[in-house]
């Protein structure tokens, strides 16, 4: 499995997790894990994808990091 991470403010949940499902729908990218949790001042995202270039892709269109 490939990882990325986005993180930011909790107060922008919706709409964040709105762009992202629109995101991975017009690609027809299908992660294979896509969980939340609240951290410090924010929200951690953590998706995992069978294919690295669409983890990859993921992280830099929402400003995250490719995670091991």
């Amino acid at each position: 499995m490939y990882s990325a991470e986005i993180r930011f403010v909790a107060g922008h949940f919706v709409e964040r997790m709105n762009e992202m499902r629109t995101w991975l729908d017009s690609r027809h990218f299908e992660p294979s894990v896509f969980r939340y949790d609240h951290v410090a001042g924010g929200v951690l995202i953590h998706v995992e994808f069978a294919v690295e270039a669409e983890a990859a892709a993921f992280a830099s269109e929402f400003g995250g990091a490719r995670v091991r």
